[in-house]
């Protein structure tokens, strides 16, 4: 991926699974365990799944983002569109982040 982005090209992922499931995010991601998708160890300083992906590169230069997973961009206190709870203990809101780094980019949602 980025190889890709260095180049130029347009990059991104599709699956029918969570972004954040091991699989689409051994594209993106780098993570000491599987399971960190929305949050780490309290003593650990890496990033989870969903941060990478929304703050780092390759991620977050992906123009396609597409499959599920939504509650590992929510806090656990907010609700998706659906009423369902977010899994993140941090409270962020990365559905909100990366929306505000894409405007004026082209992107849509």
């Amino acid at each position: 991926m980025t190889w890709a982005q260095k180049e130029g090209l347009w990059t991104g992922i599709v699956t029918t699974t969570r972004v954040t499931h091991a699989t689409p995010a051994g594209s993106y991601a780098h993570s000491g365990y599987r399971d960190w998708e929305a949050s780490t160890p309290d003593d650990c300083k890496a990033k989870d799944i969903a941060q990478q992906l929304v703050q780092d590169s390759p991620g977050s230069g992906f123009k396609v983002i597409m499959g599920g997973g939504r509650k590992m961009f929510l806090g656990v206190d907010a609700k998706d569109d659906e009423g369902m709870p977010g899994a993140r203990p941090d409270g962020s809101d990365l559905i909100k982040e990366w929306t505000e780094s894409k405007k004026g980019q082209g992107n849509a949602l």
